[in-house]
């Protein structure tokens, strides 16, 4: 018996299961909703033990999670049964007066499964990236205290799966105007490592280039269908001040499609009122370049 299995073991005698009265109804539902083929031979050993299997499988993670609500709860703590990084808010505050506001709410990373040295560099970065806004914010309004001001931090967990995982942090300022600033951390958990877009793929991979020109043709086609829109795209050279190409560490995500999106901060690629652009890459252009 391996370790899981022992530790699933011990989870369950010490929830001591009660049976719901309702459980023997809806495990024959479950059967009877079966498609029933007509009887041909006797299963093969191979099939049988899938079969077998497949039951186990169905008891472990469907039957008994319902059965018990501790077990349940045991199960989360089992090595990649459930989510096994976990972000909370480890500080927040939220203060408004005449002539400021404070929205803030900021995360800690967690995990048990052998990332500790990533997570430790996001929840540093975290702490010193907000901590710097938070002391300019107090500084500003300390000097000004009649001038209308205000900051918001929070955060976003973006994906979270078997392979991926991604946390955005939002800095927005009010000076006046308001300037919003994303900062995204990337954990590969299939290599065990923190990634930026450069590392994604090959080295023969020129994904500045291919993404850029993806990006301007799509900023184009929307300025040419909508004049409320505009981007300070440049084509050809970067003699002017514009969007020329991507950064090669320019903030990204994948989205629930598992399409890669290249994320702008406002005022990056766009006059402030068309807030903080993005733009989805077609998986054609990068799918079989990964590294």
């Amino acid at each position: 018996m391996n370790k899981i299995d022992k530790m699933l073991k011990s989870r369950i005698k010490s929830a001591a299961p009660e049976m719901p009265e309702d459980m023997s109804v809806r495990i024959n539902e479950m059967v009877n909703s079966l498609d029933v083929q007509p009887y041909k031979k006797r299963n093969s050993p191979f099939k049988t033990a899938v079969l077998v299997a497949f039951a186990a499988v169905v008891i472990t993670f469907f039957i008994l999670p319902n059965v018990n609500e501790n077990i349940a709860y045991a199960m989360q703590d089992i090595p990649f049964i459930g989510e096994y990084i976990k972000v909370f808010s480890i500080y927040k505050k939220d203060n408004e007066d005449e002539y400021h506001f404070e929205h803030i709410d900021i995360p800690q990373v967690e995990s048990e499964s052998g990332l500790e040295e990533q997570i430790d560099y996001i929840n540093k970065d975290v702490k010193e990236l907000t901590q710097m806004a938070i002391d300019e914010y107090e500084k500003t309004i300390s000097d000004l205290p009649d001038a209308h001001m205000g900051l918001e931090i929070n955060y976003e967990v973006v994906t979270n799966t078997d392979e991926w995982f991604t946390l955005r942090v939002l800095i927005y300022q009010v000076a006046g105007s308001g300037s919003s600033q994303y900062k995204y951390y990337h954990i590969d958990k299939q290599r065990g490592e923190l990634v930026s877009l450069s590392q994604i793929f090959t080295d023969s991979f020129n994904y500045v280039s291919v993404f850029s020109a993806e990006i301007k043709n799509q900023m184009q086609e929307q300025m040419l269908e909508d004049d409320k829109k505009i981007y300070w795209v440049y084509p050809d050279d970067n003699t002017c001040s514009g969007f020329y190409q991507i950064k090669p560490d320019q903030n990204f995500y994948f989205n629930e499609n598992n399409e890669l999106v290249i994320a702008f901060d406002k005022y990056e690629v766009a006059p402030g009122y068309m807030g903080c652009p993005e733009f989805v890459i077609p998986r054609e252009l990068y799918e079989s370049s990964f590294n």
